[in-house]
């Protein structure tokens, strides 16, 4: 009787250290497997250029307004005279708005960063995307409009992204505001692919 316990045991341990092998080496092929996907995406080149529209807003003139307009013309409506887009410049809450996204904003090296590797997934995944034209913008927090895609471009609006808590957004209901924060912009353009 002593013999089969004895026995037992020595099979129980056996396939106990079998089955921990195996389960380390499905881990180990299934992360060489991932490895090797992430290794082929990293290899795809993608050039991101983000275009600070909202900057070059804020010091717009009478004498470069056109040249702007020409440059981004679907962000000016014709409906509206130039003298709307050159009063709203100095406007004081448009200021305001704009020094807000500066002091969070003041470069988007990580955006860019992020914004690159997330075009690598969407072109070896979906290689019939291309990467889009990429503008910066403030919308007066239109936050039903934080991202647009349209027909190779894509616009952020950055005073939508503050953080929950800023004051621009004290009479927007509070589970709107939670998504205000930077961290969800990649999110939000990857979930408009």
């Amino acid at each position: 009787c002593k013999r089969d316990l004895k026995n037992c045991s020595n099979i129980s341990m056996k396939f106990t250290k079998f089955i921990k092998i195996s389960v380390l080496l499905f881990f180990l092929i299934g992360c060489s497997k991932q490895s090797k996907i992430e290794k082929e995406i990293a290899t795809i080149p993608v050039e991101i250029k983000i275009e600070r529209f909202e900057r070059l807003l804020a010091d717009v003139t009478p004498d470069n307004l056109g040249d702007l307009k020409k440059k981004y013309p679907f962000l000016f409506s014709e409906r509206y005279a130039d003298s709307l887009w050159l009063s709203r410049v100095k406007d004081t809450i448009q200021i305001e708005l704009n020094e807000e996204v500066e002091k969070k904003f003041p470069n988007l090296s990580k955006e860019k960063e992020e914004l690159h590797a997330l075009f690598q997934h969407i072109q070896y995944y979906f290689p019939e995307i291309e990467t889009p034209r990429i503008v910066t913008i403030t919308s007066d927090v239109d936050y039903h409009n934080k991202i647009v895609l349209s027909k190779g471009l894509l616009i952020i609006s950055l005073d939508t992204y503050l953080g929950k808590d800023h004051h621009f957004y004290e009479g927007i209901q509070k589970y709107f505001r939670q998504g205000f924060e930077k961290k969800y912009m990649i999110p939000n353009i990857a979930s408009m692919y």
